[in-house]
């Protein structure tokens, strides 16, 4: 008869190890995922308004909480602010909330989520979490917590009017000046009326190529104007000329490099800071022209 050896004890260890190590096997290690329908990125909403939040999510084992987290992302934006509208709030908004411990489950909010009457204009953060009923959380560096810029919009911002576009969108064309025809206008407000400044750039949408390397800047064309450098741009109606502060023209070389990566749509972003601290961004698709 063939004996063991290994003492006893060291077979009991052996033994657990094993049994932990099958159990490991079976660990759910996976965190919920998150679709969203509503939101979508960049979608405006009007100060006063409901915010219609719509998502499934769903776990391989069981689900267990989420949340939503919203809040302005204007640090990212200008340069720095002096004097803010003190009658205009910027919005907030975190909450969680619990799922049942099924493993798909469609969350609907028509009417949870009201943005306040007096709510400053630009762009918020509107953040998705979730849990499992394992512990396993939503991150940002595996893109499973989900992460969409929205704009809230109100009657004091000041409005971008562009008026050459065709389909609701611009044309360019290598070796002719990009042409944008349009305007900057800011309501009237007793004390606090007029814009601080202006940034304006041209370059590939966001999501096209985004993690691309070896290619040229995503931006082709940038200006930024503040304060007295707005001046040869004013109107006698007191608006501003968006067409002067755009001088662009497209070349051989950059057409070429982007016909390569097959860039068929530029984007144009005005983003205007106005004295109240409202922020406007508007963004409009550009069409590469090469016939």
């Amino acid at each position: 008869m063939l004996k063991s050896k290994h003492s006893p004890l060291l077979i009991l260890l052996i033994g657990m190890l094993n049994a932990c190590s099958n159990n490991n096997l079976s660990l759910d290690l996976t965190p919920p995922l998150i679709v969203i329908n509503n939101p979508k990125n960049g979608e405006k909403f009007d100060a006063g308004s409901f915010m219609i939040f719509n998502a499934i999510f769903s776990d391989d084992r069981a689900l267990g909480t989420f949340s939503i987290d919203i809040h302005n992302v204007f640090d990212g934006h200008g340069h720095g602010r002096k004097v803010e509208d003190p009658d205009l709030v910027k919005f907030s908004f975190k909450k969680n909330y619990e799922l049942p411990n099924d493993k798909v489950f469609i969350v609907a909010m028509p009417d949870e989520i009201k943005v306040p009457d007096n709510t400053f204009a630009g762009p918020y953060h509107f953040i998705v979490q979730a849990i499992d009923i394992e512990g396993n959380a939503t991150s940002y560096q595996d893109a499973s917590t989900i992460e969409r810029e929205i704009l809230i919009m109100n009657e004091s911002m000041a409005q971008i009017n562009i008026i050459n576009l065709v389909n609701d969108e611009l044309e360019i064309e290598a070796n002719i000046p990009f042409v944008v025809e349009g305007s900057i206008s800011d309501p009237p407000h007793p004390a606090l009326y007029g814009i601080e400044e202006v940034y304006i750039s041209l370059g590939e949408p966001e999501d096209e190529h985004a993690h691309d390397h070896g290619r040229i800047a995503e931006m082709l064309f940038e200006n930024f104007l503040e304060g007295s450098q707005l001046d040869p741009y004013y109107k006698q109606d007191g608006s501003l000329n968006l067409s002067g502060m755009i001088n662009f023209t497209l070349g051989d070389q950059e057409l070429s490099i982007l016909q390569s990566e097959g860039v068929e749509h530029l984007e144009l972003n005005v983003e205007v800071h106005d004295m109240q601290g409202n922020i406007t961004i508007e963004s409009v698709g550009v069409h590469i022209n090469t016939n």
